[in-house]
């Protein structure tokens, strides 16, 4: 039994963290321990602290923390009272996110990811009924909340403690070639006045990167627009640069009617999401009361570290983009390079393995080497593998460095 007073999330009660890595501090891409060891992260924390732990980033949220402070207003009501940052930082993001479209004209505040779908999936209730079904990725995740469970097809199986979940929620496997493009199709027409939304990630991140041709996409979401099916895109993961774009849905013909985001919004300094709803929306709820509240939602702190964190995306948009092209290209040369499976665009990428005693060896052996990086594991797939979400501004030799010591940790066992 562990001696901790806290449980470490996602697992048993006395499970310990994935690394014996004692913390001291953070800079750049490195996390250095209390020994001095430096540690390239190659998780981008949790997929969040995209900008990596940037000393530019963090002296600009520093001293807008310190102005904060001075006022004495680190935290307001946002249900009671005004504030100019409210307004501010939301025109500047629809601003980000719309780049002279119209795809947005609101947003909700949230604490994060998993808030974010629980607050789609009410949006999608009231909009179109509770009785019609949510469909969603069989390989999909989308939180631990119960609205995120229900929808997440990868958990169902573990999660089947915590029943009953939400119900008519209804699961398709991703599309991988044009029969079973079709079956989703089909299905999306055949069953449409029974279907009030698709919820999805673009790119299913937690079952190991799985990509869905731009083509699959746009035919998707072309029968729900013709079909008043509404589209919720879960860009948590994928938002903020991460696939090379801003957004991931830049690359396809449509917008989505609900965006989810997180992570990357403000680099992981707080908690802090936002979901960002077009007119169709607006218009269908604009006399309705949508009971979703928690008493963080909108921080002062947490908005103004997303604000500085948006002026920093906005000043180094052309490096970011071209980093994240090298980026793409430095890991597909080299994993094919060595005959090496993977699936990845942009700056997320998964390198499939079919054992998991095997996968936690690598995982270790690349700690020890100075390495970090994330896994999965999917039931649905009956695969592992690494995930790895470099920095988006990671030097080019660090790497090309990481990627050989993974390259031939891979190759010890394989």
């Amino acid at each position: 039994m562990s001696s901790r007073s806290y449980s470490i999330p996602m697992g048993a009660l006395d499970q310990e963290p994935q690394f014996d890595i004692n913390v001291k501090r953070m800079e750049g891409t490195y996390i250095f321990d209390t020994f001095g060891k430096k540690y390239l992260d190659l998780r981008s924390g949790l997929w969040n602290v995209s900008l990596g732990y940037n000393v530019e980033l963090y002296a600009e949220i520093e001293k807008s923390f310190s102005e904060i402070f001075k006022k004495g207003i680190p935290f307001l009501d946002i249900h009671s009272y005004q504030h100019e940052i409210y307004n501010k930082y939301a025109d500047a993001l629809l601003d980000f996110i719309n780049n002279n479209q119209s795809d947005f004209s609101k947003i909700f505040y949230t604490n994060s990811g998993s808030e974010g779908t629980e607050l789609s999936i009410k949006l999608i209730r009231q909009f179109a009924g509770k009785e019609k079904i949510i469909l969603s990725f069989r390989e999909g995740y989308h939180g631990t909340f119960f609205g995120g469970m229900s929808v997440s097809g990868i958990d169902q199986e573990i999660t089947e403690i915590y029943e009953p979940k939400i119900n008519n929620i209804e699961f398709k496997t991703y599309p991988t070639d044009k029969i079973s493009l079709e079956n989703i199709l089909a299905y999306l027409t055949n069953n449409a006045d029974k279907i009030s939304a698709f919820l999805l990630e673009p790119i299913i991140g937690s079952s190991g990167t799985l990509t869905i041709p731009n083509e699959y996409l746009n035919s998707i979401m072309k029968v729900c627009k013709e079909n008043d099916i509404l589209i919720v895109f879960d860009e948590v993961a994928t938002g903020f640069y991460r696939t090379g774009s801003r957004f991931k849905y830049y690359d396809l013909n449509y917008a989505p009617d609900i965006l989810i985001l997180s992570k990357a919004i403000n680099n992981g300094i707080l908690p802090f999401g936002v979901v960002a709803i077009n007119e169709k929306i607006i218009n269908g709820l604009q006399s309705s009361h949508i009971e979703h509240f928690s008493t963080q939602n909108g921080n002062i702190l947490g908005i103004s570290s997303a604000l500085q964190t948006l002026s920093f995306y906005r000043k180094y948009e052309s490096l970011i983009v071209e980093q994240v092209k090298k980026i793409e290209s430095l890991y597909g040369n080299s994993l094919n390079s060595k005959n090496i499976e993977f699936r990845g665009q942009g700056s997320m990428l998964s390198i499939p393995l079919k054992d998991l005693k095997v996968m936690y060896r690598i995982l270790d052996r690349l700690k020890n080497f100075g390495v970090l990086t994330y896994y999965y594991n999917s039931p649905t797939l009956n695969e592992c593998g690494l995930t790895i979400f470099p920095p988006l501004l990671i030097e080019e030799e660090k790497l090309k460095k990481a990627l050989y010591i993974i390259i031939k940790s891979i190759e010890q066992d394989y």
